[in-house]
Parts: C-alpha cells; sequence; structure tokens
C-alpha cells in the first residue's frame, strides 16, 4: 500500500491510498473504526500502477488521536514522522 497525506485548507487531513490488496483497506478502516476515529472514505481512480485508490478523510479533531494511534507526528505539509524510539 502506498499512502500519500496532506492537510485540506480545513485542517481535515486527507490519504490517498494505493492498493492492489483490498484486505489493506480493510485494516485501515478497521483501526480508524476500533480506535473511534471518525473517517470518510471514497473511491478514486487507480494510480499509475494499476493499483485500486481511496480518498480518506480524517476531521481536523481526530489528528491528533491518530497521531497518538501511530506514535508519530503529521507535518504541515502532510508528511508523517515516527516518534524516535
Amino acid at each position: 500500500m502506498v499512502i500519500h497525506s496532506k492537510f485540506l485548507e480545513s485542517g481535515d487531513l486527507e490519504f490517498l491510498a494505493y492498493s492492489s490488496d483490498d484486505e489493506l483497506f480493510e485494516a485501515m478502516g478497521n483501526t480508524f473504526r476500533k480506535s473511534a476515529i471518525p473517517h470518510f472514505a471514497t473511491a478514486i481512480g487507480a494510480d499509475e500502477y494499476g493499483r485500486v485508490g481511496r480518498k480518506y478523510i480524517i476531521p481536523e479533531d481526530f489528528v491528533r488521536p491518530l497521531e497518538k494511534l501511530l506514535r508519530g507526528k503529521f507535518e504541515t505539509d502532510g508528511k508523517f514522522v515516527p516518534n524516535q524510539a
């Protein structure tokens, strides 16, 4: 799975995820649900390698809980940086 992330003007976090394995999309959605992180997912076109695409939107108020779950931080450009061990 390839994931590109960026912040929208609203402060929400957008993920563009591409994968040829539907189970990875299921795992991503299950992680959000189990962690009570609301998300909105929509199908988008395939990438240049033919991988199916989905767009996820995480509301601004839930970015911090997501960072905590993932043990890292999203920079202002949307890049994810893991915490130092």
